[in-house]
């Protein structure tokens, strides 16, 4: 389970980074570097499952890994969301409400959920027929 947290990881933050560097010179794709890294974090974490275990993700093993995997993304957005307020970033975060704040968390979190899952799954497929092994 490590490895494969390890490898959504660095897939998101890269996806992120470079769709960042894109966006600024492309002012139109605004923020989609969250939603697409997390996506193709999934897709590759799975296509690397799949190799190396040359089967599919069991729906089970899906949903265990997207909660881990959406806890952890959790956990990290708020790790560099506290960062960024101390260093003078989303003053506004300041203004919001527990309540507002925690139906937000809940909702991203819903989101990461269902798409890490469904991603993660169609991953461990495609890299399970890449290597030859059962679809």
């Amino acid at each position: 389970m490590i490895r494969i947290v390890f490898d959504f990881v660095w897939v998101s933050i890269l996806v992120a980074i470079l769709l960042g560097l894109i966006a600024t010179v492309i002012p139109a794709l605004g923020t989609s570097g969250t939603a697409l890294g997390t996506m193709m974090g999934a897709m590759v974490s799975g296509q690397l499952y799949g190799r190396r275990m040359r089967a599919e993700a069991t729906k089970g093993f899906a949903w265990q890994v997207a909660v881990v995997i959406t806890i952890v993304t959790l956990v990290l957005t708020a790790i560099v969301i506290n960062l960024m307020r101390r260093s003078g970033g989303f003053a506004e975060l300041g203004e919001v409400s527990v309540t507002a704040y925690a139906i937000g968390v809940a909702f991203v979190g819903v989101i990461t959920l269902l798409i890490v899952r469904f991603f993660f799954r169609w991953g461990s497929k495609t890299g399970a027929k890449s290597v030859g092994g059962p679809s």
